[in-house]
C-alpha cells in the first residue's frame, strides 16, 4: 500500500500574545532557512551536508532541517517543472499561429496582426528553451511577485510584506517517535 502525502492548511484562533509570538518567529526563522536551502542547493550543496549546516545555523532539530531542505528541493523541482511546462505551452502557440497564417484567404491586416503575435510568441519560447537549454529558471519570489512589486512601490508596508512573506511553517511526523512519516 502506497502512502499518500495530505497537505493541510490551519487557522490557528484564540491564540495568546506570547502563543502568536512564538509562532511567528518560528515561521520568521522557518522561512529564512528554506531560502537559505534555495540558494546552497542552487549552488550545488549535497543535500546531507546542506540539513547539517541548517540545522547548526538555525538551531532546529535534524528533522525541522530536513523538512526546509526538502521544502526548498521541491520548490526547485516544481521551478524546472514550469519551464518544461511553459516551452511546451508556447511551441504548441507557435504552430497554432503559423497553421492559421497559412490560410488563403487571410487579410492584409489580419495577417499583420498574426505577424505580430507570431514574433511575439517567438520571443516568449525563447525566453523559455533558453532556461530549458542552460537547466535554469527565472529568479524565485519568495511571499510572490506582486506583493514584492508593492512592497517597492511603498504599497504595503515592510511589516505586511514580512507577515506575507514568513507565513507558513512544514511539519512532517517522524516514523520512529509514532508519527506519519513513510
Amino acid at each position: 500500500m502506497r502512502a499518500t502525502k495530505t497537505t493541510m492548511k490551519a487557522i490557528l484562533t484564540d491564540l495568546t500574545a506570547e502563543q502568536k509570538a512564538l509562532l511567528d518567529n518560528l515561521m520568521l526563522v522557518f522561512g529564512t532557512a528554506i531560502r537559505y536551502s534555495f540558494k546552497r542547493q542552487l549552488e550545488g550543496k549535497p543535500l546531507g551536508d546542506l540539513e547539517k549546516m541548517v540545522a547548526n545555523k538555525y538551531n532546529f532539530n535534524i528533522r525541522q532541517a530536513k523538512d526546509a531542505v526538502e521544502s526548498a528541493r521541491q520548490t526547485i523541482a516544481s521551478q524546472h517543472e514550469l519551464v518544461k511546462l511553459n516551452h511546451s505551452n508556447y511551441v504548441k502557440k507557435v504552430d497554432v499561429l503559423l497553421k492559421k497564417m497559412k490560410h488563403p484567404k487571410l487579410s492584409e491586416c489580419k495577417l499583420k496582426a498574426l505577424t505580430s503575435k507570431l514574433a511575439k510568441r517567438q520571443r516568449k519560447l525563447a525566453y523559455w528553451k533558453a532556461f530549458l537549454t542552460s537547466q535554469t529558471f527565472p529568479p524565485v519570489t519568495f511571499g510572490t511577485k506582486s506583493l514584492f512589486l508593492r512592497r517597492c512601490k511603498g504599497l504595503i508596508t515592510k511589516k505586511e510584506w514580512q507577515d506575507r512573506r514568513n507565513n507558513r511553517i512544514y511539519s512532517r511526523g517522524d516514523r520512529s517517535k509514532g508519527g506519519n512519516l513513510t
